[in-house]
């Protein structure tokens, strides 16, 4: 009967009604004695901040990684599947408990559907071209190729998948994962391949492929925001090129600047979802605010932990 909720951050007030409604048909206390509201709902960023906070006091996180001794602006950075949701929290101590953190949501990003997917069916967009040049020689086979492109792609999609996350396990921070630096490699400029493909089922004709991390990261590279700085904020409203990871990081600064009346200020970034521990991504925010993110230490688990430290 007693239960913590976490929901989307960019849940609007009819979206956490209808889960209210839910949790009560389920049996989960909503009310209290007295009839008022209990506050059973929690924003999945909340969640994390919560997680985080726990952390640090027990010691799990070091104070030289985020002191919350003072007043700390933390942006949460969760790129999952299919969405991107982004808040920034004010961390403080209560005047009137200093042993308690007070936690204030400023700002939530438009909803956003950007997500893991989209980096997906990038790659496998790019896959099948290949996989039609590989029988370029054979017009009937590329001909039956393209009317099969719906059976494929979902295939496509899964080497997607799996070369994405074998280029992250390999390379971290742009370098290259048990790198020695002493040059043992001959052949600078050799670029190591990442193998792809097999047997298609039921299409009849394999796919052999091979990709570099640097022809992945130029796929990928629209989805990054490059052309984007933290000064970009000021201008958040009249940006066309909205389908990145950056923009809607500037919608969220905006925000927090006309919310509190003062220039936006992040102290500390903490990515969780999936797809935020893929190193471009990572790469790329440590770039933007030029500092470090803190990367939840088990991103699947720091909602759960979060409520359950928010109950």
């Amino acid at each position: 009967e007693d239960a913590v909720i976490t929901v989307p951050a960019n849940f609007d007030s009819v979206m956490c009604k209808a889960t209210r409604d839910a949790a009560s048909i389920a049996g989960i206390k909503v009310l209290n004695s007295d009839g008022s509201e209990r506050p059973v709902l929690l924003s999945e960023p909340n969640a994390v901040i919560y997680d985080l906070i726990n952390q640090v006091q027990n010691g799990e996180i070091s104070n030289h990684i985020i002191d919350l001794n003072s007043e700390k602006f933390v942006m949460v950075f969760d790129l999952g599947g299919g969405t991107l949701d982004i808040t920034m929290h004010r961390i403080k101590r209560r005047e009137d408990c200093p042993d308690v953190l007070k936690v204030d949501e400023i700002a939530t990003n438009r909803y956003t559907l950007l997500g893991g997917d989209d980096f997906d069916e990038a790659i496998a967009k790019v896959m099948f071209e290949h996989y039609l040049n590989q029988y370029s020689r054979h017009p009937e086979i590329v001909a039956s190729l393209r009317k099969q492109e719906k059976s494929i792609m979902p295939q496509m999609l899964n080497y997607a998948e799996q070369l994405k996350i074998d280029i992250s396990e390999r390379y971290r921070d742009g370098e290259e994962a048990g790198d020695s630096g002493f040059g043992w490699d001959d052949d600078e400029d050799s670029e190591e391949t990442f193998d792809v493909g097999g047997n298609m089922g039921g299409i009849g004709y394999a796919y052999d492929d091979s990709f570099t991390k640097e022809s992945v990261e130029a796929i990928l590279k629209p989805f990054m925001g490059s052309d984007l700085s933290f000064n970009d904020y000021h201008n958040a409203d009249n940006i066309s090129d909205s389908r990145n990871i950056i923009y809607p990081v500037l919608d969220v600064l905006k925000k927090s600047a006309d919310k509190l009346q003062a220039e936006p200020k992040v102290d500390a970034v903490i990515v969780n979802g999936g797809m935020s521990k893929f190193y471009m991504v990572i790469d790329r925010l440590k770039a933007f605010f030029g500092l470090d993110p803190i990367v939840a230490l088990d991103p699947d688990q720091a909602v759960a932990r979060g409520a359950a430290v928010y109950h």
